[in-house]
């Protein structure tokens, strides 16, 4: 009995702390996949957009839907790096905005109460009503801190990159929606 509750636990453990498998499959190197080529020549160093095609010697990018084309040889493509989606930070902000408004309205609370003598006067009937005046601004300023956290964890999302490794590119023919045919790279893992 004992044993087959410890393997129901430990199956239960490995479900809630195992990453799931797909998260751990690298999206292919294939046309219409994003990616971020690293070329000196190129203006920053790097562009990222979406992938048309790979040749022998020259990579096809669309960085923008509204523009053409763009040919890189790959002779000048010293790093690729291909999306893995956005990474949200919005989480993170929460915490670390409640946290700094739940501290910063405790703190403001506190103060504002001192300087009145009516509200810390230990002597008057009601008591001291620091610690009140102080959980009332810690709950305000979390409340407060949850949104602007939000919003700044929202802003501070980003892509999430993973470099492909030259050695892995692989060229081959590839069958397009319209009925085309090209050039196709793929990246083996």
């Amino acid at each position: 009995m004992r044993i087959g509750l410890l393997m129901l636990c430990s199956t239960g453990l490995m479900a809630v702390f195992a990453p799931p498998a797909a998260a751990q499959e690298v999206p292919p190197l294939t046309p219409g996949a994003r990616v971020r080529v690293w070329a000196p020549e190129l203006r920053d160093h790097k562009l990222a957009g979406t992938l048309v095609e790979l040749g022998a010697d020259t990579l096809v990018l669309q960085a923008r839907p509204d523009a053409g084309w763009l040919r890189i040889p790959r002779a000048w493509v010293t790093r690729l790096d291909v999306s893995r989606g956005r990474k949200s930070r919005v989480g993170s902000g929460i915490k670390y905005g409640v946290l700094a408004g739940l501290v910063t309205g405790a703190l403001v609370g506190g103060i504002v109460c001192k300087s009145q003598y009516s509200c810390s006067n230990a002597h008057q009937e009601e008591g001291d009503m620091t610690p009140l005046y102080a959980l009332g601004g810690a709950v305000m300023g979390a409340g407060s801190g949850l949104i602007v956290g939000a919003l700044v964890g929202d802003a501070a999302s980003g892509e999430r990159w993973e470099e492909v490794p030259q050695s892995r590119w692989r060229i081959g023919a590839a069958r397009f929606g319209d009925g085309r045919f090209g050039f196709a790279a793929s990246a083996a893992f």
